[in-house]
């Protein structure tokens, strides 16, 4: 364990005010049981401290027969899941403006699909408001990686191509905003509809999303398992009862989680005939 920075270890997971007193167990890490023990204190350390301070946010329960995509590559070869921890309090802001202007009850409800690290969730969660993340990999959740270690009942491993269900306090969810950030094009073409109807079943407001249109291969597994110009997903979620807004889109003025090449950004809104189940 010689010659491993610990502090960086630490700067990354304690709050600033602990900060001195978690250095002070330095020389209790130079032995492999010390470094065990003490890191494992250290990471449970965040998790505690975001209790305390979030401890009132929504639980949810997701219902599920496939809680893992075991067919997808991004579970075979998880590139994405072990890297990213995307967030952007930019976009948290024109969320905010654009619900209040629509008049979304507050707390408001946000489902992330392929959270990847959770960081999306996290800072929801740390703005007052009820979120969850979904995603197909359990590389994250294994590990304790970002912030699965973090908030573990606000984190889901789930197939979202096949039926889900989502529930609070007894009663099924409905979002105000479900997003996925460069999700679509990994689901496979033949699995969109369903992918589709799960996100109409628990969506009562707007769906944001970022689609790529070029391949992407990592370790020989084509992770873009479908992709298609942008006039082709706007098709496919108006036949699935979509409507498009190009109005609220121009409203975030650019500021969204992913903002990769070659990609587009869309807001589709949806809202269930019957109201919230």
């Amino acid at each position: 364990m010689v010659g491993r920075d610990y502090r960086f270890e630490i700067s990354k997971s304690v709050p600033k005010c602990m900060k001195p007193f978690v250095l002070k167990l330095r020389p209790f890490y130079e032995s492999y049981v010390g470094w065990y023990y003490s890191l494992k204190i250290t990471r449970m350390i965040p998790r505690f401290w975001f209790k305390i301070r979030h401890g009132n946010t929504r639980r949810y329960a997701l219902f599920t027969d496939h809680p893992i995509a075991f067919e997808s590559p991004d579970h075979k070869f998880p590139y994405g899941t072990a890297n990213d921890n995307s967030r952007n309090k930019a976009f948290n802001r024109s969320f905010y403006r654009i619900a209040k202007e629509f008049g979304y009850a507050r707390p408001y409800e946000i489902l992330d699909l392929g959270c990847a690290g959770g960081g999306l969730v996290r800072t929801f969660i740390s703005d007052g408001h009820n979120a969850l993340g979904l995603e197909g990999s359990d590389y994250c959740k294994k590990r304790g990686k970002f912030e699965w270690g973090v908030i573990p009942n606000n984190l889901f491993t789930c197939d979202v191509t096949k039926p889900f269900t989502i529930k609070a306090a007894g009663q099924y969810a409905c979002f105000d905003m479900i997003t996925a950030w460069e999700h679509l094009e990994h689901i496979h073409q033949r699995d969109l509809s369903q992918l589709l109807d799960n996100i109409k079943n628990h969506l009562c407001g707007i769906f944001v999303c970022s689609i790529s249109h070029i391949s992407d291969v990592h370790g020989g597994f084509e992770l873009h398992q479908t992709v298609k110009p942008i006039e082709w997903w706007d098709e496919l979620f108006t036949q699935h009862g979509f409507t498009k807004r190009n109005d609220i889109l121009e409203k975030f003025n650019g500021n969204f989680v992913r903002a990769e090449p070659n990609s587009s950004f869309r807001v589709f809104e949806y809202y269930p005939r019957v109201g919230k189940k």
